[in-house]
């Protein structure tokens, strides 16, 4: 039997391998990322500085969205896109059944989760903000009937409480200070703070790397599972719920990308 034919047999008796599998095929998660490189401690703090405007690279906004749009044209059709579908099954429950809550994503880039929940009719005001202007000027083109703004992840211009929901996506895992991001995200909400595909470690302390992203050298954070509630809970956040997106095996650890739901405990 073809090793093709193997590994769909296997998967169809187990639903959690298929669903992984199907997340891997799907059109967003065409790798965009390689050539990892682990940071010795003694590097970290330097290179994480000089690294730290990479994502504000110009060319970068543009090749992502080539993949976004491969993703936003299956999720139109009716097709899961497990990366939307986690977030919009994530917020339906904790959304008004009348009237809009206000939802801030912080690391927005092109803004295309705001097209996603509305392919869904989430009762949702979305707005975003990006630290790179480029990617805010190509959001601002792309949905102008949503509010965008360049902003620091560490220094967001929203007031205390101010938005129901704040929305980190796929975003603290490329901020140096990310105990500062995430307690910036708790601060502004008012409701709930969505982590979303963040990846972890469950034994191995939070590990920093180096990798080429859309031919650009970033910063890429793994945390250490514990840790990362640990600060969560820290700025007043209690996790509520947890979707793995992917897991693997990797230098004897376990390691997964996971998009948390947390509550706010504290005002």
């Amino acid at each position: 039997m073809p090793i093709t034919s193997l590994i769909r047999s296997f998967a169809n008796r187990h639903p959690q391998l298929k669903s992984v599998l199907r997340t891997l095929a799907s059109p967003f998660r065409r790798s965009v990322s390689g050539q990892y490189r682990p940071l010795p401690p003694g590097e970290a703090e330097a290179v994480s500085t000089e690294l730290a405007n990479a994502w504000q690279a110009p060319s970068i906004p543009e090749a992502q969205r080539k993949g976004v749009d491969a993703a936003l044209a299956a999720y139109r059709s009716g097709q899961e896109v497990r990366n939307f579908d986690v977030l919009v099954d994530l917020l339906r429950p904790i959304l008004p059944q009348a009237g809009l809550a206000t939802l801030l994503e912080v690391g927005c880039s092109s803004g295309y989760h705001g097209e996603a929940f509305a392919i869904k009719s989430l009762p949702v005001e979305y707005r975003g903000c990006d630290f790179s202007p480029a990617f805010i000027d190509l959001a601002r083109r792309l949905h102008p009937d949503f509010a965008f703004l360049v902003a620091d992840a560490c220094a967001l211009p929203e007031p205390d409480g101010s938005i129901d929901i704040v929305l980190s996506g796929c975003c603290i895992l490329h901020v140096a200070d990310y105990e500062k991001a995430i307690a910036e995200a708790a601060r502004v909400a008012r409701h709930h703070v969505v982590f979303h595909r963040t990846p972890v470690l469950h034994q191995s302390k939070t590990r920093r790397f180096t990798k080429m992203a859309y031919g650009v050298k970033t910063l890429e954070i793994h945390f250490n599972e514990e840790e990362l509630i640990h600060l969560m809970r820290r700025h007043g956040l209690a996790v509520s719920a947890v979707v793995t997106l992917d897991a693997s095996w990797q230098d004897g650890d376990a390691v997964a990308t996971k998009t948390y739901l947390c509550e706010k405990v504290t005002q």
